[in-house]
């Protein structure tokens, strides 16, 4: 009996070290190694908290500003998803001849809309939320596809893997800092992640800029 035990003993702690081998070796954050992934990080990060900042934190500001109960958030998160679904069946048929210019123009309109509910009344606020659906449709179709395409030498599942461990570290990081803004006011934390979001879009732009200066040589020596 005790040599079954010991085997079943070693396979245990085989398959305990090997988990944790890759846990540690083979994880998505291991892709921030390569500089443009590690800009990729930066720019999903910040506007994710933007987007995950909004959507934690409107539903308190529909209660305090517009005096919504349950049923009236309701009616609003479905009319937030249905615009977004409707965007959605459209958003993959935008003309990407620059998709990093597109996913900046709509992080750019999205940090609008976050601002709006934070800035505006309940009236101007319940529209900017339902408007909101529009643009991180549009962005969500763009810059994951451009990903995909950009970095596919790495593995679809690798860099996908990122997108979503950027995503969790976002809703943890604008719960966190929810927790407390709101103690002062709702609107501090939707004003910081349309700032966050904001923030986003001039990196992608700018990010689209050197890339296009980067392009320009290698044209002009192709063509002369």
């Amino acid at each position: 009996l005790a040599v079954p035990r010991q085997r079943a003993k070693k396979n245990l702690l085989a398959t305990a070290s090997s988990w944790w081998h890759i846990v540690r070796h083979k994880n998505a954050l291991q892709l921030l190694s390569h500089r443009e992934l590690l800009r990729l990080f930066y720019i999903q990060l910040a506007y994710t908290c933007g987007v995950t900042a909004f959507y934690e934190f409107y539903p308190l500001w529909l209660v305090e500003t517009a005096g919504y109960d349950a049923q009236g958030i309701a009616w609003t998160t479905a009319a937030l998803c249905g615009t977004m679904t409707l965007a959605s069946i459209f958003a993959g048929r935008i003309y990407q001849t620059e998709p990093l210019r597109t996913a900046s123009l709509f992080a750019a309109i999205v940090a609008g809309c976050v601002a709006v509910v934070g800035l505006g009344d309940a009236r101007i606020g319940l529209i900017a939320i339902v408007v909101f659906g529009i643009p991180n449709a549009v962005y969500n179709a763009v810059m994951p596809a451009w990903c995909a395409e950009r970095f596919g030498n790495l593995g679809q599942g690798a860099v996908m893997g990122l997108l979503s461990t950027i995503f969790c570290l976002a809703n943890i990081m604008m719960a966190l800092a929810g927790a407390v803004l709101t103690l002062i006011d709702t609107r501090l934390i939707l004003l910081l992640g349309a700032g966050l979001t904001a923030s986003a879009a001039w990196r992608i732009s700018h990010w689209n800029r050197l890339k296009l200066d980067s392009a320009r040589p290698a044209l002009s020596e192709t063509t002369g």
